[in-house]
């Protein structure tokens, strides 16, 4: 789960909670490619909370994780969480101080690390049904 997803979608109170007091009962979004890499857990949780306004977050995910990825869910869980701690969107448009990029290239410089760790996973499961 992206850090971005769960700030936006596990905030207090959750923005799914507040769309009917706006009088929205639904949601409408253009941001397909934006919102859908590396996955499409933001718009899964969108979705289910639409019907659902009480269901639980971390339920959500798990269950999106399990259906997507297979039997080894957990582990790219684990890694699409690690790979967004390395990730902040805010730097790549720039609105950053020189303090503040500084610190996040050092992050950004594991990246490579991140998923070259991650290949034998992926190469594990590049048959699997």
């Amino acid at each position: 789960m992206r850090r971005f997803s769960l700030d936006l979608w596990n905030d207090r109170p959750p923005l799914r909670r507040r769309l009917r007091p706006l009088g929205l009962d639904g949601f409408m979004s253009c941001q397909v490619h934006r919102l859908g890499l590396p996955d499409h857990l933001i718009q899964t949780v969108l979705g289910r909370t639409l019907w659902n306004r009480n269901h639980s977050f971390s339920a959500i995910v798990d269950d999106y994780y399990r259906s997507a990825f297979g039997r080894n869910w957990f582990k790219a869980k684990a890694y699409l969480q690690r790979l967004s701690k390395l990730f902040d969107p805010p730097l790549l448009r720039n609105e950053r101080n020189v303090t503040g990029r500084r610190a996040l290239l050092k992050k950004i410089k594991d990246v490579p690390d991140c998923i070259a760790r991650f290949q034998p996973v992926i190469a594990a499961n590049r048959d699997v049904d």
